[in-house]
């Protein structure tokens, strides 16, 4: 056994090639491959010398080799531009909601507080005045259960619109046809 080198100049993927080398016909064990980007020299090291007919199959693999699309500088402007607009729709929940001029939470936990409430009042299990904390953890008293119906009903109604903007705005930039086209999309919320 002797291990024989090939050699090409080829765009690759190295990774995929050997697992496309392994999966192939190629009766010959692959011992390695090097791979220098900047000059797409590719070394395929095997433990012998291919037979005529594994050469074949090996030329065909590097030759028929696709490499993964890779992300064009319009998609990643698009990323970004969703993930900024992502970041800023979690601002505007973060801040939380008003309800009869007072500030509450819109933290997950509140959420699942907000949540537990609105299943309490549907299952009659409350007594009245129920007291609920403040963003600034104060105290703001629910009267009734149609004062809890409003209270939830706000504090959903604000999380969905800032939802819905972020998404429309999102949709603005995937439907985006250049860089200059996803700039012009303005989060202003």
């Amino acid at each position: 056994m002797t291990i024989t080198k090939y050699t090409y100049t080829q765009e690759v993927n190295p990774k995929q090639l050997e697992s496309e080398i392994k999966a192939s016909a190629i009766v010959t064990h692959l011992s390695h491959i090097t791979y220098t980007d900047e000059l797409f020299v590719l070394g395929i090291f095997m433990d012998d010398a291919l037979s005529a007919g594994d050469e074949t199959i090996l030329n065909d693999l590097v030759t028929n080799h696709v490499l993964p699309p890779s992300i064009s500088s319009l998609d990643q402007c698009k990323m970004s531009a969703c993930a900024a607009i992502d970041a800023r729709t979690s601002e505007l929940i973060d801040e939380g909601f008003t309800y009869d001029s007072v500030q509450f939470s819109l933290s997950e936990l509140a959420q699942i507080n907000w949540i537990g409430l609105k299943i309490s009042e549907q299952n009659a299990i409350l007594t009245y005045p129920f007291d609920v904390s403040t963003k600034d953890d104060g105290e703001y008293s629910l009267p009734d259960a149609q004062a809890i119906q409003d209270f939830f009903a706000t504090g959903v109604g604000v999380k969905i619109g800032h939802i819905q903007s972020g998404r429309a705005l999102k949709v603005s930039v995937k439907n985006a046809v250049d860089e200059a086209a996803v700039d012009a999309v303005i989060d202003n919320r």
